[in-house]
């Protein structure tokens, strides 16, 4: 029952223009010109989060993307597959 409260939650706050998360306004990026779908608290507290999951993925030697092995001794973030699949 939770889970249908909490999406209809956010579909109201994404009709609405406000954080996906809470009814604060959207983080307008500098660098990129939007407004992103979280409120600046939200986005802050994500990027910490992100930051902290990708720092133990490189302490472990895991791919960034997928979680797998990288090669050992390898200074690359992702494994072969995912470099393939996501060069830029």
């Amino acid at each position: 029952m939770t889970t249908t409260s909490n999406k209809t939650t956010r579909d109201k706050y994404k009709q609405q223009g406000t954080c996906t998360w809470c009814p604060q306004p959207r983080h307008y990026s500098e660098d990129r010109k939007r407004y992103l779908t979280l409120c600046t608290k939200h986005w802050q507290m994500e990027r910490a989060n992100k930051k902290k999951s990708n720092d133990l993925k490189k302490e472990l030697g895991l791919c960034h993307q997928c979680g797998r092995p990288v090669e050992q001794g390898s200074s690359l973030r992702h494994c072969d597959s995912c470099r393939d699949k996501y060069q830029r």
